[in-house]
């Protein structure tokens, strides 16, 4: 495939992600097998990220999660060099500011502690993000689940967000 090709199967790879293990490790392992690409692989995610609601920011949060974990292990480290940047807009980005982010302060804390304990970014890069964490968690209290239901989502917004959460909780 050419280049304009890879992108646009990326980006559909992207718009279809789910809480599943299995579309996110696919998304993720298509873009590392097309490493000549990984920068604009990279603009991709953070495309998708910016319009995608805020269950779906989730789920690329784990898929941009996928894409650094093999440069803890050794393996191409282009997307961790590419996310170093924009950690803290990403983190912004998946936990907006207001009640909406509560919806994924949880699921991204643990994620901050997993590149924490794999040592995959430098302690001042991972505290500047854990700060945006930490003015969000003073704002939220409650559940991940409660909030979505005070946000006025819609019932198939919150019933989804419920059923990948637990498939998250089923994870390895």
């Amino acid at each position: 495939m050419d280049p304009f090709e890879v992108r646009l199967a990326f980006l559909d790879q992207l718009s279809r992600l789910t809480a599943s293990q299995q579309t996110i490790q696919r998304a993720a392992q298509f873009a590392l097998n097309e490493e000549e690409l990984c920068e604009d692989l990279y603009s991709c995610v953070l495309e998708e990220l910016d319009q995608a609601s805020i269950n779906a920011r989730i789920n690329l949060l784990y898929t941009i999660d996928a894409l650094v974990q093999p440069a803890g292990r050794g393996g191409f480290a282009g997307y961790r060099d590419q996310l170093r940047p924009d950690l803290v807009r990403v983190i912004r980005t998946v936990v907006p500011e207001g009640q909406l982010g509560a919806v994924n302060l949880s699921q991204t804390r643990k994620v901050m502690h997993t590149w924490r304990r794999k040592q995959l970014f430098a302690e001042e890069e991972l505290a500047a993000a854990e700060q945006v964490l930490g003015d969000r968690m003073e704002l939220h209290a409650s559940n991940d689940v409660a909030v979505a239901q005070k946000l006025s989502l819609s019932k198939d917004e919150i019933l989804r967000r419920m059923e990948e959460d637990r498939e998250r909780a089923s994870w390895p």
